[in-house]
């Protein structure tokens, strides 16, 4: 029952219920299994708790309950909030080691520690490593681009989605997503703009919060969005779905 209960927080995105659940069942003596605490390690890292995220995954450790790719990702978003670049390095190795493969968000947390490090050059080496043997999945393509756009490095980047697309991987949400971002990285705010204009008149469920959020995280809203109506239109309807006003804000692209 309170497994279900803990699960359906975090599944919410209500990790303060969760773990606040967690805790009243500890305090009263109960035992948690290892789906509960799993969700309880990944809620505590969302809230930026890092003491106690770190005590849960040190105690899994020790029971030897570390056995998949939520746990090793929960702990290495805490230890790249704390700037822990090192342990970061280390928790994926050891991830991988145990032959637990990687996902997108534990390679971007890689990918970044390394990038702090000045690593990035054995980053693509590392990746290309990971998936010697099965390189047709996007977590290696929005990797590889990752890598592109920390390096500033527009023809990789153009390279890459090339790449990506003859492998069958053009049309892919996450990949579209990095793709986007690293062109604005990159300094070409126009193009940037014309695939996110693209995305959002192609992608089937254009209220989606990601499709939304990608506005933010390209961070147009002054340079870009009045050149484009297509990706004026979705902006209104961003604001509207991510900040829960009942009209849209008024945008400071409007003046002039």
């Amino acid at each position: 029952m309170f497994s279900t209960l803990i699960q359906a927080f975090i599944e919410s995105n209500e990790h303060s219920g969760a773990v606040r659940t967690y805790e009243t069942l500890k305090a009263k003596g109960f035992s948690c299994n290892l789906v509960v605490r799993t969700s309880v390690l990944n809620a505590y890292s969302y809230l930026g708790d890092f003491e106690e995220a770190e005590k849960i995954f040190q105690e899994m450790r020790q029971d030897g309950l570390l056995r998949n790719i939520v746990q090793y990702t929960s702990m290495m978003r805490v230890y790249r909030r704390q700037g822990k670049t090192v342990e970061t390095i280390a928790l994926h190795d050891e991830m991988t080691d145990k032959g637990i493969a990687p996902d997108g968000r534990s390679l971007t947390y890689l990918i970044k520690a390394l990038h702090e490090a000045d690593l990035l050059d054995k980053a693509s080496v590392k990746v290309n490593y990971l998936f010697r043997d099965d390189q047709n999945r996007g977590a290696y393509w929005t990797s590889l681009m990752l890598i592109a756009a920390l390096r500033k490095d527009l023809n990789q980047v153009t390279v890459t989605m090339e790449r990506a697309t003859t492998a069958g991987w053009g049309k892919d949400a996450e990949l579209c997503r990095s793709y986007i971002i690293a062109l604005w990285d990159c300094g070409e705010a126009d193009t940037a703009a014309n695939a996110l204009a693209t995305m959002l008149k192609t992608r089937a469920s254009l209220s989606a919060p990601k499709e939304f959020r990608i506005l933010a995280q390209v961070r147009t809203a002054e340079l870009v969005l009045h050149r484009n109506p297509t990706i004026f239109r979705y902006a209104e309807r961003a604001d509207t779905a991510l900040l829960g006003f009942d009209q849209p804000r008024p945008y400071a692209y409007r003046k002039g």
